[in-house]
């Protein structure tokens, strides 16, 4: 006894399968071109979102420090992998402030935002000076591109939302290896 073929198609089905088969394969094609922009733009706009709020949080525990300490955190070159210059840890604050630290004052410490990218907590600078009085009194954040996985546009993007949109002023600076990011003067 012979047996049917499952696979074969009766006229009926064939008159639903070819328009079917058709239809998907014009929204395949169709959303091709589509779906990875929207999805690189969702990672972009994640990106973003969590640099700017590790910024916040940032320069809230940083005040916060200073405001008890009434100086600033030391300087701490990768606040990503746990040199928190006294903002997480009573042991990594000086020892000028270990009676009046009150922290922690950044918990948890911010992630790297990309692989290679990370946070750190620069020594006192005088970038923008806003006071005038020439002193080293400004505290700035800033955040290593990680080899340009934060890409210039993202870089741009940060100093316009932030700031004045000016690479080379105000409180946002971005160089091609670092974004600054201003927290406070004295």
């Amino acid at each position: 006894m012979a047996s049917k073929d499952p696979f074969q198609v009766s006229g009926r089905w064939r008159s639903l399968a070819i328009p079917l088969v058709f239809a998907a394969a014009v929204m395949i094609v169709g959303t091709m071109g589509v779906v990875d922009p929207l999805r690189d733009q969702a990672t972009a706009d994640d990106l973003r979102s969590a640099i700017v709020s590790d910024f916040y949080r940032i320069e809230h525990a940083a005040l916060a420090y200073a405001r008890d300490n009434g100086e600033y955190p030391a300087a701490a070159f990768n606040l990503s992998d746990g040199y928190d210059g006294g903002l997480a840890s009573r042991t990594s604050a000086p020892a000028r402030h270990q009676k009046t630290w009150s922290g922690p004052y950044l918990a948890p410490l911010p992630s790297r935002p990309t692989p290679q990218a990370f946070w750190s907590l620069a020594e006192p600078q005088s970038l923008r000076d806003a006071d005038g009085d020439g002193q080293r009194d400004e505290l700035w954040t800033r955040l290593n591109r990680g080899n340009g996985e934060v890409d210039d546009e993202t870089a741009a993007w940060l100093d316009r939302s932030l700031d004045d949109g000016r690479a080379d002023a105000g409180k946002v600076r971005v160089t091609p290896t670092w974004i600054w990011f201003e927290l406070a003067e004295h």
